[in-house]
């Protein structure tokens, strides 16, 4: 979330940018968001000049401030930055809560695929699939479906959909033939 503020001075843009940023912050606060998952992205302060660049007729400040938080959230947190004065909404940005687990689960239906795949090409080559030699890990998409209980709320006033999110695992198998 974002914030702009302009002023006739540099000391008075930035001191009405920094209420209004903390506004934003205390609301999404109140709406349940940890201080731990929120920090701020960004604070700028530019000075606003004459349109032949010779004078300065002023000051723009910008603050911006993330936020880590479940999907089915956001909606409301939009709202709340919103109603808060935010200026500027950006995101969300998705991850996986839980990378690894769904690494792991696309790691083995990898090593599956592979042993499925190489079965397949011994028939069709007329010999038998022999022990696995070796496994090296490598990288390939695979869509990972968000279930229900993920997906956000009927009471969300934003819609915030989160789609489906790739988890990379591929690995190259090799069998004994015999």
């Amino acid at each position: 979330f974002s914030v702009d503020t302009r002023g006739a001075t540099a000391s008075a843009a930035l001191s009405s940018n920094a209420d209004a940023a903390q506004a934003i912050i205390a609301a999404l606060k109140n709406a349940g968001v940890a201080a731990a998952d929120l920090q701020t992205t960004e604070v700028s302060l530019n000075p606003q000049t004459s349109q032949d660049g010779t004078k300065i007729l002023g000051y723009a400040a910008s603050s911006s401030v993330s936020v880590t938080a479940a999907i089915d959230r956001s909606g409301a947190l939009v709202d709340a930055a919103v109603k808060a004065g935010a200026t500027g909404v950006s995101g969300p940005s998705l991850a996986l809560s839980d990378q690894d687990a769904f690494y792991a689960s696309a790691l083995k239906s990898a090593v599956a695929n592979a042993g499925a795949k190489a079965k397949t090409i011994a028939d069709a080559a007329g010999v038998q699939l022999g022990a696995v030699q070796t496994v090296v890990e490598g990288g390939s998409p695979t869509p990972v479906v968000w279930e229900a209980a993920a997906a956000p709320s009927a009471s969300t006033s934003v819609p915030v959909e989160p789609g489906t999110q790739e988890v990379d695992a591929t690995v190259s198998v090799t069998y004994a033939v015999g």
